[in-house]
């Protein structure tokens, strides 16, 4: 974000009237900005095409759903701007279409429900079920639905596949052949992703209209995977309503009065015929703890990338951003924390992003000292928060740091006798010091 005068002028976000989670400060800030600043003459462009910026999707499912309930409520939040004087038709049917990313939940799981229900026939006076009338009624064949819902969601992937072959950037992404295995893994796992998610969204908006809000907490970037006890935790009520679902299901078909009507096919057989319509969705309720488990493992990610599967230029041809030595792979082997106390350009960039606030200077000197005499292993979560948010502290402790003699080893010794240019100049400006 390049903070222009137009940006600072126009740009200052409103805070709803009312109580959260619909009142209060927006938690989805970027179109409200769009709109903002095109309300008052500017254009907004999206510009895909900008390099030299990153940002990792979150590590697991777990993760992913929890960045989920903030957006679920501020994106619920924008309802409350449709009606805001001078925003374009445009920004407000961005508003509406977000918020319709999370209501939709909700009402997927309304239309599966009654969809069975019209599907059975329900009819509570006494007069059973009848699956059949479902494909008797339906104003168009069953199958006819199921090919345009593929449609719907392969022909832009395939369509991808065309425009990647026609540009001849194919090969920076692994070429035709893993494109094309990438989707059909992507289609795989969106599949037993999405009913997961439909669960989810649903309870974020209900607990949104329970005024049960949220904050806007830090995010997780790192490898971490799922351990199985949290995936039970987190997951196992969705694996119950899949199976419990499937369940039932299949003992109302199985006990239908259609088998009174077709005696010749058998009652399992034709139970199975009526629950493979619902299989891509109870399966993935069902599997969603190992999906949560497996989905969170690096070592497929880097499986796949050795096979040039969801191959990314970047990954390919790496740019200078990525390159650099700071912010290599090796190097963020070790802890974070230290990398940013010792390395000297990773420290001038961290230092260069805080800002001056050293509310309790006693506190943090003690916090340094700590941090010199017993090493970075010594401190808390927060110790080490609370010193990466001061700026002068971080400086002080780079400089004292490198100027160690005694307990070198506690800060990873190897990282400061490196023998390049910056070890080199920050041993001189140490000697002349």
């Amino acid at each position: 974000m390049i903070r222009t005068k137009p940006f600072r002028e126009h740009c200052a976000l409103p805070v709803l009237p009312g109580k959260q989670p619909f009142g209060g400060h927006l938690l989805s800030h970027d179109f409200v900005e769009a709109a903002l600043l095109a309300r008052a003459g500017w254009d907004v462009w999206f510009l895909p095409q900008i390099e030299g910026s990153y940002e990792e999707n979150p590590p697991t499912l777990l993760d992913e759903l929890k960045r989920d309930r903030r957006w679920a409520q501020g994106n619920t939040q924008h309802l409350g701007l449709l009606l805001a004087d001078g925003l374009r038709s445009a920004h407000k049917f961005l508003f509406f279409n977000g918020a319709m990313a999370f209501l939709a939940a909700p009402l997927w799981g309304v239309f599966l429900v009654l969809s069975v229900v019209w599907a059975f026939n329900w009819n509570v006076v006494g007069h059973g079920l009848a699956l059949l009338h479902f494909f008797r009624s339906f104003p168009l064949p069953p199958w006819w639905m199921f090919g345009l819902t593929l449609v719907f969601l392969f022909a832009p992937k395939f369509l991808a596949i065309v425009i990647a072959a026609r540009s001849r950037s194919a090969w920076d992404y692994g070429g035709i052949d893993k494109i094309f295995i990438g989707v059909i893994v992507e289609s795989a796992l969106s599949i037993l992703i999405s009913p997961i998610k439909m669960l989810y969204h649903s309870l974020f908006v209900i607990q949104s209209l329970l005024g049960k809000s949220v904050k806007w907490g830090p995010q997780i970037r790192d490898d971490r995977g799922m351990v199985w006890s949290d995936a039970i935790h987190y997951f196992g009520w969705c694996t119950g309503i899949g199976v419990g679902t499937w369940m039932i299901l299949y003992r109302l078909v199985a006990s239908s009065r259609l088998f009174e009507i077709i005696s010749l096919l058998r009652p399992h057989l034709m139970a199975m015929q009526f629950l493979i319509w619902l299989a891509p969705i109870l399966g993935g309720m069902a599997l969603s703890v190992p999906v949560a488990v497996l989905t969170s493992r690096n070592t497929w990610g880097q499986w796949l990338r050795r096979k040039s599967i969801f191959l990314t230029p970047e990954e390919n041809n790496p740019p200078d951003e990525l390159s650099l030595q700071p912010f290599s792979d090796e190097r963020l082997e070790n802890d974070p924390f230290v990398q940013a106390v010792v390395d000297p350009q990773l420290n001038a960039v961290h230092v260069a992003l805080q800002r001056p606030r050293s509310l309790y200077p006693q506190y943090l000197a003690r916090i340094v000292e700590k941090a010199l005499t017993e090493g970075p292993g010594s401190l808390t979560e927060t110790e080490r928060n609370v010193v990466l948010c001061d700026r002068q502290s971080m400086m002080e402790l780079h400089w004292a740091v490198w100027g160690l003699t005694k307990n070198r080893h506690l800060w990873h010794g190897a990282e400061l006798r490196q023998t390049g240019a910056r070890g080199q100049q920050v041993q001189s400006v140490l000697s002349s010091r």
